[in-house]
């Protein structure tokens, strides 16, 4: 159970990073930044993007290490199985939310949701199609 919080303790802090970045990127324009603040929101995507990455880097160290150094017994899956099913159902509600943002957007803008998933440039939205954003051939 301590991977599950720790999972959740940091999609928290993901999430709030990416909240920073919205609010901070749709400042209007002032002196000091005629053009506005939306670039902000690329950093605090960046930010967001590697403490996720430390943070399981080093989440996977340790338990590696106490595993090494403590083996345990495994007796029942049951609860690992619970825990599983229950992070896909939060899973696919994430990537069906994300998507429908997505669709959203490409309505707004007259596209399919496989084009917009391949022009947006907004590091807010989730990468739900991430596999489909690759570079056309004419670009």
């Amino acid at each position: 159970m301590t991977s599950h919080d720790t999972t959740r303790t940091v999609l928290v802090a993901l999430v709030a990073v990416l909240f920073v970045a919205q609010r901070r990127s749709s400042r209007s324009p002032d002196d000091q930044h005629p053009l506005g603040y939306g670039r902000e929101a690329y950093f605090w995507a960046l930010i967001a993007g590697l403490g996720v990455f430390v943070a399981g880097a080093a989440f996977s160290l340790r338990e590696g290490i106490d595993e090494l150094l403590h083996p345990g017994v495994t007796s029942s899956f049951a609860v690992a199985y619970v825990v599983l099913a229950i992070s896909t159902l939060f899973d696919l509600v994430s990537f069906g939310q994300s998507t429908r943002q997505l669709l959203l957007r490409a309505r707004r803008y007259g596209r399919g949701l496989l084009e917009e998933s391949r022009v947006t440039s907004d590091p807010r939205c989730a990468p739900c199609l991430s596999k489909t954003r690759r570079r056309s051939p004419e670009t």
